[in-house]
């Protein structure tokens, strides 16, 4: 059962969000309207996250896209579904990595598909895990929180978002349970595909800046694989 927030200055149709979720899917088991941002991130600091938020772009005291990045950055997890009356905002939203995006007024059949999508990219989460042992102690980490590992001989440096793990594990093996996802751009680097903002022959940008090198034997197996994984040809 998933926990959902509602955000929007505008009462009216704040209510009207929370009628229309009364009637979606079961798999909500609480909904908790909030008529400003910053109540929303209070609640956030004091209580920990919701799974879902819907939230309008425009905000009174507040960018809703800048609430979400900051939400996001605590809680990657969180799904968020930005609404708004003004289609031209649209391009802002992706820096925050939304679920979907609804266009006031909001219909049911359209925020079920958009709640519909966000379950489903939480339970994805959930299932596509890997497991490591460190130190004796089996740890379960989630695939997408991972942006690249580095190999040094034996030891496997695992790199997140604003931390890094080591493990005692060959870059083949760690390779082997997440080969749908993880790209071998080096013969001692692997890049999680989803983190990738640039690709080049002289590195690849991951999508907060950092560099991870393509070696020349690896270049082009390597390129074939990002386009087929971003479903392009050659």
């Amino acid at each position: 059962m998933y926990r959902v927030a509602v955000c929007d200055d505008n009462r009216e149709i704040l209510n009207e969000i929370g009628r229309m979720l009364e009637d979606t899917t079961e798999e909500i088991s609480d909904v908790d309207l909030y008529a400003s941002a910053q109540e929303l991130e209070n609640i956030y600091t004091e209580h920990g996250q919701y799974d879902i938020i819907l939230m309008d772009i425009l905000l009174e005291q507040e960018n809703g896209i800048s609430l979400a990045r900051r939400i996001q950055d605590q809680y990657p997890d969180t799904q968020v579904i930005f609404f708004t009356g003004y289609l031209e905002q649209a391009e802002n939203i992706f820096g925050a990595n939304p679920a979907a995006f609804l266009v006031k007024p909001i219909s049911q059949d359209k925020l079920d598909a958009a709640l519909g999508k966000a379950i489903r990219k939480l339970k994805e989460g959930e299932q596509d895990c890997v497991t490591l042992t460190i130190r004796s102690k089996i740890l379960r980490i989630r695939v997408d929180d991972i942006y690249y590992v580095e190999s040094n001989k034996r030891i496997l440096n695992i790199h997140f978002r604003n931390e890094s793990l080591q493990v005692y594990e060959k870059l083949d093996n760690f390779l082997k349970k997440v080969s749908l996802v993880f790209l071998r751009s080096h013969k001692s680097y692997a890049v999680n595909m989803n983190k990738i903002k640039y690709f080049s022959s002289e590195g690849i940008e991951l999508c907060d800046g950092r560099i991870v090198p393509v070696s020349r034997p690896k270049y082009r197996k390597a390129k074939e694989a990002f386009l087929k994984f971003c479903g392009e040809e050659d």
